[in-house]
């Protein structure tokens, strides 16, 4: 996947045979590979993007080690603000904040950005600053 980031147009079928090849047989590869193809879509196809952050989602529910959820759920978040879903984006970008460990100040900080511009679509610029 990262031999080809710059070009989707190899990437994207590599990642599809990636994803056959290992038929869920390391659950690493496969929600890695999920995430990649809803990242690559966001943009493109936000609907098949939601699709493959669900599966991914569901997916990672079921495994002892929660691999990326703070990554998926913010993905989510975006997905749904990106349509508008102002309530929902909230939501799931407060289940990515709690996700992500004390320490991690970026993702921490990009989270409370989130919340910032959400909220100031809605109108409660005293809860946006």
């Amino acid at each position: 996947m990262f031999l080809y980031r710059n070009n989707m147009n190899i990437q994207t079928p590599l990642v599809y045979e990636l994803l056959k090849l290992n038929n869920n047989r390391y659950e690493y590869i496969s929600i890695t590979s999920y995430y990649n193809i809803s990242m690559q879509f966001k943009k493109t196809s936000p609907e098949l993007a939601m699709h493959f952050i669900d599966g991914d989602i569901s997916y990672n529910k079921n495994l002892m080690e929660l691999y990326y959820s703070g990554d998926l759920y913010h993905m989510k978040g975006r997905l749904y603000y990106n349509s508008k879903s102002y309530t929902s984006a909230l939501y799931h970008f407060n289940k990515a904040s709690k996700s992500f460990r004390p320490d991690d100040k970026l993702y921490t900080d990009s989270m409370h950005n989130n919340f910032g511009l959400t909220y100031s679509r809605v109108n409660h610029i005293e809860k946006a600053v």
